[in-house]
């Protein structure tokens, strides 16, 4: 019986492994604290389900497949509500439909200069071809009508 639960215990090991087999460093640059957070747990977790004798197999992988089903949740919820999106990205509009927020770009110490060279890179001639421009750790993100 004891070689049953360890075949088991070592086919979880493995899919935890092919689990962080899957995150590449590229990803890890576009995650989310919640990405953080839930990659971290289902380690602890799955790991913990391995080593400790009295703690069962399936306990740990019905926690696992809640935490991933609370974070897909969280993404549902972040994709459908802009306000949520607001929130949580802490993105800044300097340029919205054309106008440039000169309240957002003074209360964020930008400089207007970093703006014309961002546009002058991307081969944007006008502002009023700008439907939105975002402001994401001191990285302009723009979107061209």
């Amino acid at each position: 019986m004891n070689y049953i639960i360890l075949i088991i215990k070592l086919i979880f090991l493995y899919l935890v492994f092919i689990y962080l087999n899957h995150i590449n460093p590229k990803r890890i640059s576009n995650y989310t604290l919640f990405d953080y957070i839930e990659t971290t747990l289902i380690v602890l977790i799955s790991f913990y389900t391995l080593v400790n004798v009295d703690y069962s197999l399936f306990k740990g992988i019905t926690v696992i497949l809640f935490i991933l089903s609370f974070n897909y949740l969280i993404k549902y919820i972040y994709l459908i509500n802009p306000k949520v999106r607001y929130y949580l990205d802490n993105r800044v509009v300097i340029v919205d439909n054309g106008k440039i927020n000169f309240k957002e770009i003074i209360k964020n110490r930008y400089i207007l200069d970093e703006l014309i060279i961002k546009l002058k890179e991307e081969n944007i001639s006008e502002i009023k071809f700008i439907k939105k421009a975002y402001l994401t750790n001191n990285d302009l993100i723009i979107i061209t009508k």
